[in-house]
């Protein structure tokens, strides 16, 4: 083998050292690279994560209205049936004072020896209750 002409030792080391210089440029920009997609896939999971919550609100907002119209079936139907309710203690209530009556007029009679007036009004009373009814 024969040297080639111009080809020093100090030549062959700096065109060494060249070699090496780029092969590490190319595995610095390597390395940026895999950190810049690493860092562009963090930020679009972090943005999806952000997203997913508002893009679920219409559903959960239609579950929500659900929940609600059945609490308004459910409050309508209690009030409907707290106001039969009502309406029947009135009546109890209603019934409660002729029968009371009733008693009392039983009562004075008794006590002042025959006041039919009272009697016939407190049966006149407690008719009306029960055929009412």
């Amino acid at each position: 083998m024969q040297p080639i002409e111009g080809i020093t030792p100090a030549g062959l080391w700096n065109a060494a050292y060249v070699f090496l210089a780029i092969v590490g440029i190319v595995i610095v920009l390597d390395k940026v690279n895999d950190i810049w997609i690493k860092r562009q896939e963090r930020k679009r999971k972090l943005k999806q994560e952000q997203q997913e919550p508002v893009d679920n609100l219409d559903t959960r907002l239609q579950k929500i209205e659900k929940r609600l119209d059945s609490i308004d079936d459910k409050l309508s139907s209690d009030k409907r049936r707290l106001e039969a309710l009502e309406r029947q203690q009135d009546d109890a209530d209603a019934g409660f004072k002729a029968l009371c009556k009733a008693t009392l007029a039983i009562l004075n009679n008794r006590l002042h020896n025959g006041n039919t007036d009272e009697m016939e009004a407190a049966q006149k009373t407690l008719t009306d209750y029960l055929i009412g009814k």
